[in-house]
């Protein structure tokens, strides 16, 4: 389901007046020109709707697995991030023709169906550790598309690569440890 949004698919923040209808306008919250986000063909364009409450924006970020989505959830009323199981050696899609994920057959096929299994086992995992400090919670999760969804609490930050870049390349010392040992402490989760 697509629906035409009021909401600028960089940010998630609603537009309004003439934020981005004219083509020209920008954000009045991240400063983009919403009628400027471009969508690659494996991507879910935003306004798409899944299961009849998230609704999606732009992307955030890809890797092997997956496809992770700036989003708004109508029910709650607040932004959110939703991860997509992608896994782009096992799948295509083309939105021009609907938002499912075509699944390579033969091999991939089951490679893929088992994978997808073990995404949502994480996401399971990740639900029940609720409430720490450095993991982000799991809201829900789900099958839609042939494929699955990990509706996890938006953190509006900056990446672990955009932080090593505005540093010259280079994490400190110091900084790398504190990092590490911060991140260390939640390995072992009972």
């Amino acid at each position: 389901m697509i629906e035409k949004t009021a909401f600028c698919p960089f940010c998630m923040k609603p537009l309004s007046g003439d934020d981005g209808k004219n083509g020209s306008a920008a954000c009045i919250f991240c400063g983009k020109d919403a009628a400027s986000y471009k969508t690659s063909s494996h991507h879910l364009p935003p306004g798409t709707i899944l299961k009849d409450r998230y609704l999606l924006g732009g992307v955030l970020g890809e890797g092997g697995y997956g496809i992770t989505y700036i989003g708004y959830d109508r029910l709650l009323q607040n932004r959110i991030a939703v991860k997509e199981y992608f896994p782009i050696e096992f799948c295509t899609r083309d939105t021009i023709g609907g938002n499912s994920v075509n699944i390579l057959s033969g091999i991939s096929a089951k490679n893929y169906a088992r994978e997808m299994q073990k995404y949502l086992t994480e996401a399971r995992l990740l639900a029940k550790m609720e409430k720490q400090r450095v993991i982000v919670n799991v809201r829900d999760y789900f099958e839609d598309n042939r494929t699955a969804y990990i509706v996890m609490e938006y953190i509006q930050g900056i990446t672990f690569t955009e932080l090593t870049r505005k540093s010259g390349g280079l994490c400190g010392g110091k900084d790398a440890r504190a990092y590490i040992i911060d991140s260390a402490k939640y390995l072992c989760y009972d």
